[in-house]
């Protein structure tokens, strides 16, 4: 709304492109300095900027050797998003779709004309004829409460530049528009197309280690606002692991989507542990009267032994106490081998059995 608001231009600058045309791909400095009307300094603006050549749809080339792969959206930014409320501010959420397969991201509340989807968990597989013939269709949505959703916008974009640059985060770029035609918006994914890998062997020489949980990320599919409001206060996050178990304190107020970081949380595993072990998830959430199960998830440490000493990430599918889907978690893990302790050689006589110190 514009009420009771005055919007004032202080300036108004150009910047000349000449210097950041004569380096291709290599951000530049553009700076000028401001006068005001009366051609006094009012200040100076910097502007770093990319002089990229223009890449066309037909100069990609999926590898030769591309045959199958699983398609990962990391991340989801939307900039500039028509406003669909009449008071207040939307709450979007996407829709991305590939053929047949459909997934969506989680809302954000009250995000208004700017909003970024992190950590996501998003992926599904994808064989040369799907990347050659099929786009990535977006929708994002406002989420309304006792009436139906509300399209904010729509695009479409080719798949081609991820075939191009197998294992690499790639951005795309969409322009959306609203259902008349006109623009509503624009969007930038990064995503990347990944070669399958092989089953991970352990080395030989692997007999126990510890797994560093780094990172955890917890996506609801629902908005749920357990944490914080209607009643809710702090909760926790159980993570079991054979004999290990630890509670990871969800702070107050985090929402109901929530990454928590820098974590140092270290799972002894052996051989079997990787190789057919699971990491038990809980979440629940302190409410006044009765703590509440919000989800519950098994995910297999298989992938964890894939890359030693590097960072893995484990996703699995949150469910409900009457196993139903809820959402999805994702955490960030890192599996290094411990040394075996080496016995000491002892060069006792034959028959020794006990003696004493002195």
């Amino acid at each position: 709304s514009l009420t009771n608001s005055i919007l004032v231009f202080y300036n108004y600058f150009e910047f000349s492109l000449r210097r950041a045309s004569s380096k291709l791909n290599t951000i530049t400095e553009l700076s000028v300095d401001l006068k005001n009307s009366k051609g006094k300094s009012a200040g100076r603006v910097v502007l770093y900027a990319e002089l990229q050549k223009e890449v066309k749809e037909s100069d990609w080339v999926i590898d030769s050797n591309f045959k199958f792969g699983i398609f990962k959206v990391m991340e989801i930014s939307a900039f500039g998003l028509k406003n669909t409320e009449l008071i207040g501010k939307q709450d979007p959420y996407v829709v991305l779709s590939i053929g047949d397969w459909t997934e969506k991201t989680f809302t954000i509340n009250e995000a208004g004309d700017d909003a970024s989807w992190k950590f996501l968990p998003i992926q599904c597989d994808m064989d040369r004829q799907v990347l050659e013939s099929s786009v990535l269709d977006v929708k994002v949505w406002d989420e309304n409460s006792g009436r139906a959703d509300a399209l904010i916008g729509s695009g479409s974009v080719s798949l081609l530049s991820c075939g191009a640059q197998l294992d690499k985060v790639v951005e795309l770029r969409v322009k959306l528009v609203d259902e008349k035609g006109q623009p509503s918006g624009r969007m930038v994914i990064n995503c990347s197309l990944c070669s399958i890998e092989k089953e991970a062997e352990l080395p030989a020489t692997f007999e126990n280690g510890l797994m560093h949980v780094k990172r955890i990320s917890v996506i609801f599919n629902k908005q749920r606002n357990w944490f914080g409001s209607n009643g809710g206060g702090a909760g926790v996050l159980r993570l079991s692991c054979g004999d290990f178990a630890a509670n990871v304190v969800v702070e107050n107020n985090v929402g109901e989507n929530f990454t928590l970081n820098y974590l140092d949380y270290k799972i002894p595993v052996d051989v079997k542990a990787i190789k057919v072990g699971l990491l038990g998830v809980e979440i629940i959430s302190k409410q006044i009267l009765q703590d509440k199960l919000l989800g519950v998830a098994s995910i297999e440490l298989k992938r964890a032994g894939s890359k030693l000493n590097n960072d893995v990430e484990l996703i699995g599918e949150l469910r409900t106490s009457a196993n139903d889907s809820c959402g999805k978690i994702v955490i960030q893990v890192n599996l290094s081998p411990v040394a075996a302790l080496s016995r000491p050689v002892l060069d006792l006589p034959p028959g020794f059995t006990v003696g004493m110190v002195t």
